[in-house]
């Protein structure tokens, strides 16, 4: 039913040659996801970052080679993420940040989030997606399911261009009677904005289901 709301590791063996048989596929591709040699998508790789390599991923150099160059991104931006804390960012570095994703890690479906005259910036769907459903998570009752990402119309006065953000989950029933979607959207606004620099200007919520068992 759907409800709408407004608003690693000690010696490794050597990595075999040629592509390794996942015998634990991630889900199939969805639209332009980019594939890796052994048929898993790089957005899959992505978030499962902050966990430990799994069976397959330890023994495929397709996605060993993916891990170290979004590691390597990551890292980057926190140091950029750093800078800009500091109120003196250095252009060097953020350049590095998108010298490196534009080379190394092609992600799909890109957002604007900033555009100037001389400039514009975009980021990877799935980082956005992949931020706000870990904050969903984090509140008890509900898991994130999908999320879809949009510019709004019109860049503010800096530059900024305002996201539209359209999230389906599964939730308890204790938790239908609660304000869960005005504390949930605030989080994601706010987590956008402190964890990847983005400002969401509307996040639409939409109940997939009623799950006793979330």
């Amino acid at each position: 039913m759907a409800m709408t709301s407004q608003h690693p590791h000690g010696g490794a063996d050597p990595l075999p040659e040629g592509p390794v048989i996942d015998a634990d596929p991630a889900p199939a591709p969805q639209g332009d996801e980019e594939l890796l040699g052994c048929g898993r998508t790089m957005d899959s790789v992505w978030e499962t970052l902050d966990e430990p390599a799994d069976a397959h991923q330890r023994s495929c150099e397709y996605c060993t080679r993916a891990r170290e160059s979004l590691t390597s991104l990551s890292s980057l931006t926190e140091q950029a993420r750093e800078e800009e804390q500091k109120l003196a960012p250095a252009p060097s570095l953020l350049a590095r940040v998108m010298d490196f994703a534009r080379v190394h890690v092609r992600r799909s479906h890109p957002v604007l989030v900033f555009r100037d005259e001389t400039s514009e910036m975009s980021v990877s769907q799935a980082a956005v997606a992949s931020r706000v459903r870990r904050t969903v998570d984090s509140f008890p009752g509900l898991i994130a399911r999908r999320c879809r990402v949009s510019t709004e119309e019109g860049a503010l006065p800096d530059g900024e261009q305002p996201l539209h953000l359209r999230v389906s989950m599964n939730i308890s029933p204790e938790s239908v009677y609660t304000h869960y979607d005005r504390n949930l959207r605030t989080a994601i606004i706010e987590d956008l904005h402190d964890e990847l620099g983005l400002r969401a200007q509307a996040v639409d919520l939409e109940i997939e289901d009623i799950n006793e068992r979330v």
